[in-house]
């Protein structure tokens, strides 16, 4: 209202971003919008919001959501401390990723949550939140406002953001693991194909058997039989699956002994 009585453009956006930088003050809020239109003129945008607030684009939050969401600390971390270096304070990284995480399930949920999206920023958004889904990015938000104490009460913030932005890259494998658990995904499977157990191991040259465990060759054929059988029941067994589902590797080799135990 003020900025049609006045004369100039503000971006919904950007009414959001002030109205969350001024944390239900009316009168910070007014200030703040001084400030931008002093800086900016009649168009007050998201660009003017990011360097006049220090408020991160949208673009960047919404990558970072979506990197971690699937799992890619390092590309995560990297893009984390690229902002860190060009200068975005720690906190406000932390809450605007929260943000980005609230407004990205609201679209999951029901797009007309965020009547105040640009056209732009729901284009952007809409094809991570369908991605993820509202299940997985209602557990991501939880899992991020859980940081939030360790975030306020840490010595060094940007290690804290740090640490929470790890976490949060840990969620598919703990989406996994819930699956599994509530019977959606069958673990009882083969984990990976790996030499026959029957087979010696390779041997380097000199003679040296290589480091790591080995198989013991089976002294007779009740050997091989019992070291066949120990090998396809490791492999089967559920939990051992899950391991190497869950965790990655793979099995190389099951140890027997002659009598197969």
């Amino acid at each position: 209202e003020i900025a049609a009585t006045e004369g100039f453009v503000l971006a919904p956006s950007a009414a959001a971003a002030i109205a969350g930088a001024a944390e239900g003050s009316v009168r910070d809020a007014l200030s703040l919008l001084d400030q931008l239109r002093a800086f900016a003129s009649d168009q007050v945008d998201d660009d003017a919001v990011a360097a006049v607030l220090g408020v991160p684009p949208m673009e960047v939050t919404a990558d970072l959501v979506r990197v971690l969401g699937a799992g890619k600390a390092a590309e995560g971390l990297s893009a984390l401390r690229a902002q860190l270096v060009a200068g975005q304070d720690a906190s406000m990284l932390f809450r605007e990723i929260g943000h980005a995480l609230r407004t990205l399930l609201h679209l999951a949920l029901d797009p007309e949550l965020e009547p105040a999206l640009t056209e732009v920023h729901r284009n952007l958004l809409q094809p991570i939140a369908e991605s993820l889904g509202a299940d997985a990015l209602g557990r991501m938000l939880g899992l991020w406002l859980e940081q939030e104490p360790l975030l306020r009460e840490a010595g060094v913030r940007e290690l804290a953001l740090e640490v929470a932005s790890l976490r949060l890259a840990r969620w598919p494998s703990v989406e996994r693991v819930e699956t599994w658990l509530a019977g959606g995904e069958d673990f009882a499977g083969p984990a990976t194909s790996s030499p026959s157990p029957a087979q010696a191991p390779p041997v380097e040259p000199g003679g040296a058997p290589p480091p790591g465990p080995t198989e013991a060759p089976p002294s007779s054929s009740s050997g091989r039989s019992a070291g066949a059988s120990l090998d396809s029941e490791a492999r089967a067994d559920p939990q051992v699956v899950l391991a190497t589902r869950i965790l990655g590797g793979e099995i190389s080799v099951v140890r027997a002994d002659g009598e197969g135990s």
